[in-house]
């Protein structure tokens, strides 16, 4: 019984990210549940957060807001980065077009690995945490999974995210091979309180 929370922020309301947003992340993430960070301008959406929160949240997605930061049209993964989400049981994932508006800059620290980045701007982190108590993985993609895409870009964001979900459950390839990725949403923007 795998449990794994994604926050894609798309769903963000009209209001943005909430300090009460962050608290349940951070319970799940006390709570050992792996966490899957969804979104365009991620480390932007603690603007509207309280002092300590906004910290906690950038803790949690170990990206850090930088403006002068800019992607370059091409989602470049890391030669160094022999991980699981780029190299694993759904195959290799190479570089693929993609026109970001990422605005985020990776933070160091133990256990954490940039993945990718796109010119300047860092938009694939993966974060392992294991302390001897209840062991906990992210993974932030500051790339929305988006349609839209030429056929070869989708299949590498597809193989992205095939590759994360198998990292963060901790399944093995033989578990997962039905898992499937698609995505449906209107052609036009969704108003605050509409059904999606």
């Amino acid at each position: 019984d795998a449990r794994l929370v994604i926050w894609d922020d798309l769903g963000l309301t009209a209001q943005g990210l909430t300090d009460n947003d962050v608290r349940v992340f951070q319970r799940a993430r006390d709570d050992g549940l792996p966490l899957y960070f969804i979104g365009e301008s991620l480390a932007a959406s603690a603007k509207n957060l309280s002092a300590a929160l906004q910290a906690q949240w950038l803790n949690l997605i170990h990206l850090q807001a930088a403006t002068s930061q800019r992607g370059n049209g091409v989602l470049a993964i890391q030669g160094a980065a022999d991980h699981p989400v780029t190299r694993g049981h759904f195959g290799v994932a190479g570089n693929f077009s993609y026109a970001t508006v990422a605005d985020g800059v990776f933070q160091p620290a133990f256990g954490a690995t940039l993945l990718a980045k796109s010119g300047t701007v860092d938009v694939l982190v993966a974060f392992e945490e294991d302390t001897g108590g209840i062991p906990f993985r992210t993974v932030t993609q500051d790339f929305l999974v988006a349609n839209g895409l030429e056929a070869r870009d989708r299949a590498e964001q597809k193989r992205i995210f095939k590759n994360t979900v198998a990292w963060l459950l901790r399944n093995e390839f033989q578990a997962l091979t039905d898992l499937g990725v698609a995505l449906t949403g209107p052609q036009s923007p969704v108003k605050a309180g509409q059904e999606l």
